[in-house]
């Protein structure tokens, strides 16, 4: 017996009991875009992955294309070797079909690195311990996935679905149960970009597919719905679009199920067909530009229209270099109203999980339900506390009693270096059931001095909870004496700025909400540029000149606007209360035909705090801020050097870095921690650490504030008014304080009711 090609390990054992986590290989994983990857034959579980040198085995398992069997009565496993050593990838994953004779067949690629179809089919029926000779398939490109399905009313055709010509999807077919293979076709076009493609079908006369238009590295995805059927291909409503035979179909042709952009790209996940036939889809949207939040869909397309919901939030990506690369979702193929997720954020909130077991952030498995096609959802934990992650979820589909969960769980470095196993759960159930789950965490709220806020948290449980509130401020932890779901603080003053959270408890366990930021919203500085440098915020803070700038009657409010040679800038000093830590907003009009320096500065505090500037060398703009983990770029897409005038406003959350282009939301990144505190001064229209940062052009209005401005008050900064959270009673001249500017206001408008009966005076 040829060892190199037939290994079989026996783990004998009992029959594991509903609950139990089994492993079924000690070195296995999968991409996604090979389908089936599991199926159930015979009361036998049939598993596909790859191996890799990093785990169990090492070099002698490096790439090995395995089969995985166990027995759903008995409990006994066995592994084959399709294919030693083939590539250390898990996109070489085979895929699986059971022929009407109950033999199996398995189809594998290698990853665009040769121009072959692999395949193999059992030996005999029901038996996956011998399988025939490894036959290769010549394809007229490289070659990637396998996706293999078999129409009853097509006279038993195969179809199997790869990405080769052109990078896109083809497929080729057999009419005699996969004995022999001839070239099918082209399903999708989309010339220098590779569309991402998943398929379910009835097995019968149909099947369906969704597809993005390229990889969401080099293209902002939307996704599509389409579906063979009697030889052509048909939109989500049943239009016939063309015919298979005529050659392929513009993903765009196709019924557009999600609408992709900069901030929401979508990525293909998952797809299964419910018992009337109609389709039922998952899949990915990272919204920051970076890979530190992806949201998982959900859609279902009732027999007319389509619903499509965000489900939840997914977390971050895997490893930096595949940003859209999330621990994925499985739909539950007999209950599709159930879905499976790995995250490692809380689905609720996106509240980073961390495991009590090591205290690092982990992936781990929560079930969703929804009873309203996916608008709402109830999160349970299948796994937690986990010390290695838990990734790629996986339901087969079977007629069993019960359903079973497979995942990858270990540590996934990239796609061709991994240490995961293959384990799963008969009939899971949620873990510790009654411990409640945050569902809302509280919102950071900026609020003026003498208001009122209030921060509230939400948990599901069956069981009666207890609320125990925190404040943080200094590094120090204070407990608060309220038990309640919402914590109320009136008369806000300086000294209640700070960090609250809430750790929400029960008999069966406990669970800690994200920390929300209490700011007081003021604004630091307002430098109008109406002739002069001065400050016309309370605090009074003049600008100091550098070089000769000019005031031009261009302008965007007021009168006048500042012109900047790229030689002038203003020095606003090192001033504490512009650290922006944990919160701010900077913003200005401006206005340039062209800019001469990459990342120009409209406002900046160095190199390491934070700076609204040029997008490097384009004619979008830009707001940085560098924290203790990194430098955050919230770079935007829309030209603001074009010769007219733009308000550019950067806001910083503690949650949330955002870039408003015209008072419209351009660009966003999740992240958390708090901006660098520095010495630098703070300049306009330079950056104080380079020579190369100057701006080129005409800036107006500038203003700093120590919160993060809405939508609505930035509707009112570009207005010429001040923005915060609201105005006290008093604050006549809307700068988010109760000043002597306000009495004088105030008396001004008492002497002219005295002496101009026309006046508008203060009832």
């Amino acid at each position: 017996m040829n060892k190199l090609a037939y290994i079989m390990v026996m783990f004998v054992g009992i029959a594991a009991y509903a609950g139990d986590m089994i492993t079924f290989n000690d070195n296995g994983a999968w991409c996604w875009y090979q389908d089936e990857r599991v199926i159930v034959q015979n009361n036998k579980l049939i598993i596909g992955s790859v191996a890799n040198g990093a785990g169990t085995g090492g070099s002698s398992r490096n790439g090995n294309i395995e089969v995985t069997t166990y027995d759903l009565g008995t409990g006994a496993n066995s592994r084959f070797v399709l294919s030693p050593n083939l590539q250390a990838d898990d996109h070489d994953l085979p895929a699986f079909l059971s022929l009407p004779d109950g033999k199996i067949l398995a189809m594998y690629t290698r990853h665009i690195s040769d121009k072959y179809i692999r395949y193999r089919i059992t030996a005999n029926p029901y038996d996956t311990t011998a399988w025939t000779p490894e036959t290769l398939i010549t394809r007229n490109a490289n070659t990637s996935y396998s996706n293999i399905f078999q129409l009853s009313g097509e006279n038993g055709r195969i179809y199997d679905f790869y990405r080769g010509e052109n990078f896109n999807p083809n497929y080729v077919i057999s009419d005699n149960n996969g004995q022999s293979w001839s070239y099918g076709g082209h399903l999708i076009r989309k010339d220098n970009h590779r569309p991402y493609v998943k398929y379910a079908s009835n097995n019968v006369d149909k099947i369906h597919f969704i597809t993005t238009e390229g990889h969401p590295r080099d293209y902002n995805n939307s996704v599509y719905h389409g579906y063979i059927y009697n030889g052509g291909i048909y939109k989500s409503d049943g239009t016939k679009l063309q015919d298979l035979a005529d050659g392929p179909v513009a993903p765009e042709s196709l019924t557009r199920i999600h609408a992709g952009s900069a901030m929401s790209v979508g990525w293909t996940a998952e797809i299964h067909l419910d018992e009337s036939g109609n389709p039922v889809v998952g899949f990915t949207s990272q919204v920051d530009g970076v890979g530190l939040d992806i949201r998982y869909y959900y859609g279902r397309w009732d027999g007319s229209q389509w619903h499509i919901n965000e489900m939840c939030y997914g977390g971050s990506r895997l490893y930096a270099g595949e940003d859209d690369y999330s621990g994925l979702m499985a739909i539950d193929p007999q209950d599709i109203s159930t879905v499976y997720i790995s995250v490692n954020v809380n689905p609720y909130t996106g509240t980073e999980l961390i495991s009590a077991a090591d205290n690092k952030r982990h992936w781990e498995i929560f079930r969703g339900t929804t009873a309203d096609m996916g608008a709402s959802w109830n999160w349970k934990s299948i796994t937690a506390n986990s010390t290695v992650d838990n990734l790629r979820p996986i339901v087969p589909i079977w007629s069993g009693a019960y359903p079973i969960l497979l995942w990858n769980r270990g540590t996934y470095s990239t796609y061709t270096n991994y240490d995961m196993d293959v384990v799963g759960m008969l009939d899971p159930e949620p873990i510790n059931e009654g411990a409640p789950l945050i569902m809302q965490s509280p919102e950071s709220k900026s609020v003026v001095r003498g208001g009122n806020v209030s921060f509230t948290v939400a948990a599901d449980s069956d069981l009666p909870l207890h609320y125990s509130w925190y404040k943080v401020s200094g590094g120090a932890v204070l407990p608060l004496s309220v038990n309640n779901k919402t914590l109320v603080i009136e008369n806000v003053e300086i000294a209640d700025q700070g960090g609250y959270y809430c750790e929400v408890s029960n008999e069966a366990g406990s669970a800690v909400s994200a920390t929300a930021r209490l700011v007081i919203a003021e604004l630091l500085g307002r430098w109008n540029l109406e002739g002069n440098y001065q400050d016309s915020s309370i605090y009074g803070l003049a600008a100091v000149v550098a070089g000769n700038p000019a005031f031009q009657t261009d302008k965007a409010v007021g009168e006048y606007s500042l012109s900047l040679d790229g030689n002038d800038y203003l020095n606003l000093g090192s001033t504490e209360r512009f650290m922006l830590s944990d919160s701010g907003s900077v913003c200005a009009w401006v206005k340039a035909n062209s800019l001469t320096n990459p990342w120009a500065s409209i406002a900046g505090k160095g190199r390491s705090a934070w700076r609204l500037c040029r997008n490097n060398s384009t004619a979008a703009a830009s707001f940085h801020i560098n924290t203790a983990s990194g430098e955050l770029q919230a770079n935007g897409t829309v030209a603001v050097a074009d010769g007219q005038w733009h308000h550019v406003a950067g806001t910083w959350s503690g949650q949330h870095l955002c870039l408003y282009i015209d008072g419209v939301l351009n660009a966003s990144v999740s992240a958390s921690g708090t901006v660098n505190v520095n010495s630098d001064p703070v300049w306009i229209g330079g950056r104080s650490d380079s020579s190369s940062r100057f701006w080129n052009g005409l800036i107006d209005d500038v203003q700093i504030y120590s919160h993060a401005l809405s939508v609505e008050e930035l509707a009112g900064v570009m207005t010429g008014e001040s923005g915060c959270s609201f105005y006290p009673l008093a604050d006549f001249d809307r700068n988010c304080q109760v000043d002597l500017a306000d009495l004088a206001m105030l008396a001004q408008v008492w002497l002219d009711c005295n002496v101009i009966p026309q006046a508008n005076c203060l009832r």
